[in-house]
């Protein structure tokens, strides 16, 4: 009865052993000698597949489009007009016909008219100056948009990237802990054939062999969605990956959140979009006020009466136009005041929420590097413990459960050092992604199609434009429509704004100055000059920016 059921367990253990050889197979088939991929070639891939990239391009090339319509409203406009009438009868009374030559020469119908007309606006109550300050205002707060979501784009990569590490090394921890379970089931199966084990120590060690097993295979599971995500983002499936280089850091939780502050591209445009809106505020108001324009007519009346055949007539003149009353005007200026007022509150609050997530992400992070170093410190005495453990057992001071529950341990203790590496360098690319400091390619690496997202070279109106606009103290808007000024908080004179040298934009001395933070990272990377500022900061704060810190967190 005893030879029967070993039998059995042999079966089944020979089956549990062949799916340990082929998991085993299978993580192996992805790690076939070939080049290592770098996370900067991955980065590459997933900016020349993104569809979200190119769907913010569509929206920024909108953004451009309305910017050359608010430049175009300066022109005049110029049009050919004519008009035939079907049907026309003129009466008068008392009817006094004027004869010419003997014939009735007064107008009984309306004549034909065609010709050209030229409308220049010279005084509009300053509405298309507004207009194109907005859209100028709208058109650079979208280019930092784009190098918004270009860093969310590289983190989302990076931390796919991180994920399918993490997953095989996690695998990797399984398969160990199976195959060092499945000598130690070995051992007890031909001491149970000799009477120095019992079934008890057998049927344990079957009941690990089993918790292993199916270890390995929720690892394996693990790893291929790790995987398909990874694909998903860069189109390229992962091969063997090398250890990324991390982002530079700031060494406190205050210089992190002075450099949210200043730098963050989301943050920049959220400034901006509360300008452009007070400057369409602005632009309401003009309605209120005289319009002036200058008028040129050129054209010819035809079959006018019997006697008078055609009249030529060419005209320029100059219009005046006072508004009296206009239905709506004042209902849209207080909702563009209301919007203006809305946004500054919004930003306002987005600045609190971006500075609170990113210490909170500085803390975590921080959190992260003490537990990887006390894990670290524990798998290397739980190796030497289990050495220990597995002399002990052959010498006879240590039993089946001892060795056992030393393995699964160490195998635990493994897999959450994994864990946390991989979490505490995901949170590392996110503080860097909030900061703005992503993107700066690796030595010999060309850089993906970055350049379609960079402004058009050598337009005064959108490059840069916006220098003379920020630069200097900001003026109060008028949020409210009766004249009375935004409330904002004290601040000192902000720096020019200019796009980050990574998305295109020129490299400018006028804007800030390098920041003064000593940068470090838990892989002592060398310290990099800090990028231009993209962003423009305003009373000390800053507004939101997402540092997704919902990947999945196996810690």
């Amino acid at each position: 009865m005893q030879w029967r059921a070993g039998e059995k367990r042999g079966t089944g253990r020979r089956a549990r052993g062949g799916l340990a050889a082929l998991s085993v197979a299978w993580a192996l088939a992805p790690l076939a000698p070939v080049a290592a991929q770098q996370l900067e070639a991955a980065q590459n891939f997933a900016f020349d597949q993104s569809y979200v990239l190119r769907s913010d391009k569509a929206r920024q090339d909108g953004a451009e489009a309305r910017l050359r319509g608010t430049i175009d409203a300066f022109l005049p406009s110029i049009a050919l007009v004519g008009s035939k009438p079907l049907d026309s009868k003129i009466k008068y009374h008392p009817d006094l016909p004027i004869f010419d030559a003997g014939v009735d020469s007064t107008p009984r119908y309306r004549p034909n008219q065609y010709g050209i007309t030229v409308d220049l606006p010279l005084f509009d109550g300053f509405q298309r100056w507004n207009s194109l300050l907005s859209a100028r205002t709208l058109a650079e707060a979208g280019r930092l948009i784009t190098h918004d979501v270009r860093q969310q784009l590289l983190f989302e990569t990076a931390a796919a990237y991180l994920a399918v590490i993490r997953d095989r090394k996690v695998l990797g921890h399984r398969q160990r802990q199976l195959q060092s379970i499945e000598t130690i089931r070995r051992g007890v199966e031909a001491q149970v054939a000799v009477n120095d084990a019992t079934l008890t120590d057998s049927a344990l060690a079957d009941s690990r062999v089993a918790d292993a097993s199916a270890g390995v295979e929720l690892a394996i599971a693990d790893l291929k969605a790790s995987e398909i995500d990874f694909t998903r983002i860069t189109g390229i499936p992962a091969t063997r990956l090398s250890p990324p280089r991390l982002p530079p850091l700031p060494r406190s939780e205050a210089e992190l959140a002075d450099i949210v502050r200043a730098e963050s591209p989301r943050l920049a445009a959220a400034r901006l979009e509360t300008q452009a809106a007070g400057q369409l505020a602005d632009a309401a108001k003009g309605a209120l006020l005289p319009q002036l324009s200058l008028q040129f007519t050129h054209g010819r009346q035809t079959d006018i009466t019997p006697t008078l055949r055609s009249i030529r007539e060419t005209t320029t003149q100059v219009q005046a136009r006072i508004p009296l009353y206009e239905p709506g005007a004042y209902p849209r200026i207080a909702e563009a005041s209301a919007f203006a007022q809305q946004k500054f509150y919004d930003t306002e609050d987005a600045i609190l929420r971006t500075v609170t997530s990113a210490r909170t992400v500085f803390q975590r992070r921080a959190a992260y590097q003490a537990q990887v170093a006390t894990l670290a410190r524990r798998v290397a005495a739980l190796r030497g413990a289990v050495h220990g453990y597995e002399i002990e057992r052959g010498a006879g001071f240590r039993t089946v459960i001892d060795e056992l529950n030393s393995r699964s341990e160490l195998a635990i203790a493994e897999i959450l050092l994994a864990t946390g590496e991989a979490e505490r360098d995901r949170l590392a690319f996110a503080l860097a992604a909030a900061m703005g400091r992503l993107g700066s390619p690796a030595p010999g690496l060309v850089a993906g199609p970055i350049a379609l997202l960079a402004p058009p070279p050598g337009d005064p109106f959108t490059t840069g434009s916006l220098a003379p606009a920020i630069t200097g103290k900001p003026t109060a808007r008028d949020t409210t429509g009766k004249g009375a000024a935004l409330p904002r908080r004290p601040s000192g004179e902000r720096p020019a704004l200019s796009l980050p040298p990574s998305m295109g934009g020129p490299v400018r001395a006028d804007v800030g100055k390098p920041a003064p933070a000593t940068m470090a990272t838990a892989k002592s990377v060398p310290e990099k000059p800090a990028p231009a500022k993209s962003g423009v900061v305003r009373g000390g704060r800053a507004e939101p920016i997402g540092l997704r810190t919902d990947a999945r967190d196996k810690g």
